[in-house]
């Protein structure tokens, strides 16, 4: 049996994707070294239990909630799904300079919808029975959702 998983709310450092180079967590995104993404490091080391994957993601799930103040909120909380970070190298298409400006005006609307007919149809534990049945595990077999 493992030991107590204790909480992580905050990162103890920030950490270069490319070449591992740390700074103090404070509101930087690009290593001065390399200019690659800096990304969140939490000492998993500090953590009780946190010999498996699962132990670790178990400890920084309650980031969760803080991750979510930069964006808007679903009108129905059952709704909300996961926050993914993505590593991205090089993005690319091959329309060269003829790609358009394009400006970020909000959040399409379907998704809400989308969760109040659910709720409507299937009633208030219509995510829960959905999440329970689809979303247990990742695709790479890591606990994905805690249902409580």
């Amino acid at each position: 049996m493992r030991g107590a998983t204790k909480e992580i709310t905050s990162p103890a450092a920030l950490r270069c994707r490319i070449c591992g180079t740390e700074y103090p967590v404070e509101p930087l995104s690009i290593c001065e070294e390399c200019f690659g993404p800096l990304e969140p490091a939490y000492d998993l080391a500090a953590i009780d239990g946190a010999e498996s994957p699962e132990a670790a993601c178990d400890a920084i799930r309650p980031r969760f909630a803080e991750l979510l103040d930069g964006f808007e909120r679903p009108e129905h909380p059952e709704s909300e799904r996961a926050i993914i970070l993505v590593d991205v190298s090089r993005v690319a298409d091959s329309c060269g300079y003829g790609v358009p400006l394009m400006d970020y005006v909000g959040e399409r609307p379907h998704s809400d919808l989308s969760s109040g007919k659910r709720l409507r149809v299937h009633g208030p534990g219509a995510f829960r029975d959905y999440q329970a049945e689809k979303n247990l595990v990742s695709i790479d077999g890591l606990p994905a959702v805690e249902l409580t």
